[in-house]
């Protein structure tokens, strides 16, 4: 079990943790905790070495914003690019394959569109894709050059609460 906590207002506090297995399969999940809103559970993810990631998202206006974090598991040392494609829930593309900026390594906020393997970074959805904003729909990572791993948080801004996204690995 791995614990860490941070201040009340900490929403930008974020790490990850590698955990491995010799021969054994693992299962688990990961809770997420914070003293106003409750808790929300993501599975671990089994599946090795996944370039794409799918996952729904609802940044309803006023109602809904979609957290995400990314990493590239990627055991080497290569850098790799990481891009995103979204639809809305009419299956209209609002994008295509464009990079998604490493900003982890940088305090300032600059961006790099290489990610390091071992690097992840947390970002609200609508912040980083401008066009997800107010809406719901499906988005899609890839990853060129490395493995991603990454999960989904809905927050509901109304109800005080937050839940994970279901994650498709591919």
């Amino acid at each position: 079990m791995i614990t860490t906590s941070a201040a009340s207002q900490a929403w930008s506090a974020e790490g990850w943790a590698d955990v491995l297995s010799t021969g054994a399969s693992l299962t688990g999940f990961c809770i997420f905790r914070s003293t106003t809103l409750g808790e929300g559970i993501a599975p671990l993810q089994t599946q090795t070495a996944p370039a794409t990631l799918i996952l729904p998202f609802d940044n309803t206006a006023g109602q809904h914003v979609m957290g995400i974090a990314l990493g590239n598991i990627a055991t080497t040392t290569t850098t790799a690019t990481v891009t995103v494609s979204a639809w809305d829930v009419n299956g209209n593309s609002l994008l295509t394959a464009a990079p998604v900026e490493y900003h982890a390594s940088d305090p300032a906020g600059h961006g790099s569109t290489t990610w390091p393997a071992g690097g992840h970074d947390a970002f609200m959805l609508n912040t980083a894709i401008p066009q997800t904003t107010g809406i719901r729909g499906i988005v899609r990572f890839q990853i060129g050059g490395g493995a991603l791993t990454g999960v989904g948080l809905r927050v509901g801004l109304a109800q005080s609460t937050f839940t994970s996204a279901p994650v498709t690995l591919q």
